[in-house]
């Protein structure tokens, strides 16, 4: 566990502890002043969104390699011995250089980051990506409950905020005749921003969720989207014992999960997809 010292400047302070709130290592009070903190100051998160990118690309490069026990420990020591020397403020750049220089040394190359002959199959990848949409549908809407909520129209567009507050009336109209709109908001999973809007109908549940890619993209190819609506490519999936199909633009991932059949929650997906890409291109131009 680390406690931060409050004494230092605001963004020195969480700057020097990124790496252990990503890894989940800080106190509840700590963990809550630096969440505080990184939602107000667009510098940090930033940062914050380079260091979750850094991470998940290293934790890919080595994911399907099994190194020797001996290669493994000397990986962690020059790793240790180089982090001591790096200042904790110091830019994105030089904690991606860093990080590529290790495993560079370690004889791995860097160029595995990027493209390894042991990458993961189409299916795999894109698997992968939509496990994130699921995994903020699981903890935020079911495990909190924040499905059983129901939000009025000016807590959803305060909770949304004015970049995403519109989707609010697009996703209303498009599913009125057959689910409820009940809570519109943004929330943060695995230190992940996420914008979240939970669909309602009897004991279904479905979620909308978009977040901001971090270097992320599916797999390309003919055969890598299981289906297209409007020209999108949708990608499909049962993960956790829920559906989950997914779509990207150029600067979010987007998914739909439920507790629905595979059909049902295709359907959603299709009728939301067109309209959801539209307004967030607008964002992304």
């Amino acid at each position: 566990m680390n406690i931060i010292n409050f004494g230092q400047k605001p963004c020195e302070r969480v700057r020097g502890y990124l790496d252990s709130y990503v890894s989940n290592e800080l106190l509840i009070e700590t963990n809550h002043e630096v969440l505080k903190h990184l939602e107000s100051c667009p510098d940090c998160s930033h940062e914050l969104e380079t260091r979750v990118r850094l991470k998940d690309l290293l934790q890919r490069a080595v994911r399907h390699e099994a190194a020797p026990p001996d290669l493994q420990e000397k990986i962690r020591k020059r790793i240790r011995s180089r982090l001591f020397h790096i200042d904790p403020f110091a830019s994105s750049s030089t904690w991606l250089l860093a990080a590529s220089l290790f495993l560079l040394v370690a004889g791995w190359g860097s160029y595995r980051l990027w493209n390894l002959s042991t990458a993961p199959s189409t299916p795999e990848a894109a698997s992968a990506l939509l496990s994130i949409g699921v995994g903020d549908h699981v903890n935020c809407a079911i495990n909190h409950r924040v499905s059983g909520r129901h939000y009025t129209l000016e807590q959803m567009a305060r909770e949304m905020g004015p970049s995403y507050s519109g989707l609010v009336p697009v996703v209303s109209k498009k599913v009125s005749s057959d689910y409820e709109v009940v809570v519109a908001h943004q929330c943060r999973v695995n230190q992940r921003g996420f914008v979240h809007v939970i669909l309602r109908k009897d004991d279904s549940i479905a979620s909308l969720i978009i977040t901001k890619k971090l270097g992320e993209t599916y797999p390309r190819g003919d055969t890598a989207a299981s289906i297209h609506a409007s020209g999108i490519p949708l990608h499909q999936a049962r993960l956790q014992n829920y559906e989950v199909t997914g779509f990207e633009t150029k600067d979010h991932l987007v998914f739909v999960a439920s507790n629905l059949s595979q059909d049902k929650n295709t359907r959603i997906a299709i009728t939301l997809a067109p309209s959801v890409r539209d307004y967030l291109s607008k964002l992304e131009i």
